[in-house]
């Protein structure tokens, strides 16, 4: 993509753990808070990449790990945080590198979110296509490598990024793994 993400590079920097606190995110209102983020942990010694979640930035709490090769290519990471029903709390994106230079490590598209759980798939691609210029038709095309308890995928449109409208329902496969 061309997209700007936070990259941990191993090569001289053996068995060194790097920190990124973010700001405060405000889960006051919000019933069903949960986070969203991409990582990519690459490499035949990569250690660790660890989420954890804090209140004072004092004590903080094991929300999501990673260890070892996760293959090359970014991964969809879901985390739900009940426990944050109500609060404003921080987070620190722990990553350890390995014995060698073969342990980079990057993250990407960090948001948290509190209206709902996000759905239970495992995006493998996702891509759309306009094909016609003069009145637009755009062509979406996804695939998945796993449903849980999927019904069906929600196809909704926007001119503002606030309002959303649905547009189309496709019916998903229940529950599967292919």
């Amino acid at each position: 993509g061309s997209g700007k993400y936070l990259y941990m590079e191993a090569s001289g920097c053996y068995s060194k753990t790097a920190y990124l606190i973010s700001p405060k995110f405000d889960f006051t209102q919000q019933t069903e808070p949960f986070l969203q983020f991409y990582y990519h942990m690459y490499g035949s010694d990569v250690a660790i990449m660890s989420l954890e979640w804090s209140i004072d930035q004092v004590q903080w709490f094991p929300a999501w790990s990673k260890s070892g090769d996760q293959g090359n290519s970014w991964k969809l990471g879901l985390v739900d945080l009940p426990i944050l029903k109500g609060v404003e709390a921080y987070f620190r994106i722990t990553g350890t590198t390995g014995v060698s230079f073969e342990s980079d490590m990057a993250f990407d598209g960090f948001q948290g979110f509190g209206s709902g759980q996000p759905l239970p798939i495992t995006l493998v691609s996702f891509g759309g296509e306009v094909i016609q210029e003069i009145s637009p038709i755009v062509v979406l095309d996804w695939t998945v490598g796993s449903q849980v308890n999927n019904d069906y995928f929600e196809i909704q449109r926007s001119t503002d990024v606030e309002e959303w409208s649905t547009i189309e329902k496709v019916i998903g496969a229940g529950s599967n793994n292919s």
